[in-house]
């Protein structure tokens, strides 16, 4: 009964084009079916993909720095502008006094705090940078985005200004609004 059964399952598969041949020898002790081709094909798409990826990483790696040389003969133009800009920021950029700024409103909220934007950073509405005596530049950041909860448990939405001192590395004045 299981050969006619067998047999059937055989002509049925064969009507709707089904390739039988891997099926008739599962029967059979010792025989195993070969590997479906959609694994092949994709071990050899892995296989490029990362053979051109290290094509790339060793280009980028060996390649010599293109950049324009400066005119006066004094290097080349990047790294004069990396220099000027190092100057002028004093190892703190604006992103940093930011988050300078992020932790000094977090630690000065009295109850539970909040920020309004999806990875909790403010929102800059602006950053202004002041050179005072002693060659001290004094970063400015405008902020928004900070919701802090009262004593009754309501929310209410807040500005701050915040000033960085590039010499100390730290706040120096704080205002929230």
């Amino acid at each position: 009964m299981a050969g006619k059964l067998h047999e059937e399952l055989i002509k049925q598969a064969k009507l709707l084009g089904v390739n039988v041949d891997e099926f008739e020898n599962i029967d059979k002790p010792g025989s195993e079916p070969p590997p479906p081709a959609a694994q092949k094909g994709l071990l050899s798409c892995i296989g490029v993909l990362l053979a051109i990826g290290a094509v790339i990483t060793i280009a980028f790696v060996a390649a010599p720095d293109r950049a324009p040389a400066d005119p006066a003969g004094e290097g080349t133009v990047s790294q004069l502008n990396k220099n000027s800009q190092a100057s002028q920021m004093t190892e703190i950029d604006d992103n940093d006094a930011l988050i300078m700024c992020k932790y000094y409103a977090e630690a000065s909220a009295k109850w539970e705090y909040d920020w309004e934007s999806m990875f909790g950073i403010p929102d800059k509405k602006g950053i202004d940078r002041k050179v005072t005596a002693g060659g001290d530049v004094t970063v400015t950041v405008h902020g928004s985005g900070l919701k802090l909860q009262n004593g009754f448990g309501a929310w209410s939405r807040h500005d701050f200004i915040c000033e960085v001192s590039t010499k100390s590395k730290s706040v120096t004045g704080f205002q929230i609004f």
